[in-house]
């Protein structure tokens, strides 16, 4: 995710919570935010272990430390960067909805589960 929205995120919540406390309104919910989103902000951003770039001849690769500066090469990471979240929109919850309007809660719940899971696959 965008650290810069995390931020963005993080500065509202705490707006809110001091809107909160003001108005001696339950918080909860805003603490539990808060603190989620300072331990992710808390994260080092991940950085490229090496970078490599085609040519015609196959690979060349390149120590992240010293890199180089080409717009044509490839990030290497330890591990993939992380995908932004998906989530659903008003109009695909309210296509849910009608599909388990006879349904269970527990049907609903998976049905709901099973389209974040294709979204953000």
């Amino acid at each position: 995710m965008n650290r810069e929205l995390l931020r963005q995120a993080l500065d509202y919540i705490k707006e809110t919570y001091d809107f909160c406390a003001v108005m001696q309104q339950p918080k909860e919910r805003e603490e539990q935010l808060i603190k989620a989103l300072e331990t992710e902000l808390a994260k080092p951003e991940q950085e490229p272990v090496a970078y490599r770039h085609l040519h015609e001849d196959g690979y060349e690769y390149y120590d992240a430390p010293t890199g180089i500066d080409c717009n044509e090469c490839e990030s290497l990471y330890t591990a993939p960067p992380r995908k932004p979240w998906v989530g659903l929109t008003d109009d695909e919850v309210y296509e849910i909805a009608n599909f388990c309007k006879d349904q269970s809660f527990s049907f609903y719940a998976k049905e709901i589960e099973n389209k974040l899971k294709e979204k953000n696959a």
